[in-house]
């Protein structure tokens, strides 16, 4: 079950990455995420986007690891710590984009947070 359920978290996160680095070369998406208040994101916006991504790299590795697919993080201690911190930026993520000005970024990103 953990490893079914570290899968479907890589996959959302390949999306989620996908999607950041549509905004990084300008599509017009910036409407789902950052409050929807800019169409096409700004550089700001942009540099965010790609936090963003390195943030999903890492915690891609932390699901992978966790699940036992790879071992690139072999101290459980940190595992565990890391996994826990992967849940609440996950509870954050939901709270923030639920309560975002953006309508797209509420109904859509809201349950890929959850996700």
């Amino acid at each position: 079950m953990l490893t079914f359920l570290s899968i479907i978290g890589v996959l959302t996160l390949i999306g989620l990455t996908i999607f950041q680095l549509l905004l990084i070369v300008g599509k017009p998406l910036g409407e789902y995420t950052q409050g929807g208040q800019h169409k096409v994101l700004s550089k700001s916006g942009r540099i965010i986007a790609a936090i963003s991504i390195l943030l999903y790299v890492i915690f891609a590795l932390f699901l992978l690891s966790k699940s036992g697919m790879i071992n690139v993080i072999s101290n459980s201690a940190f595992l565990n710590v890391g996994t826990w911190i992967i849940a609440a930026f996950s509870v954050l993520s939901i709270i923030a984009n639920g309560f975002s000005r953006s309508k797209k970024e509420r109904i859509v990103m809201t349950p890929v947070s959850a996700v």
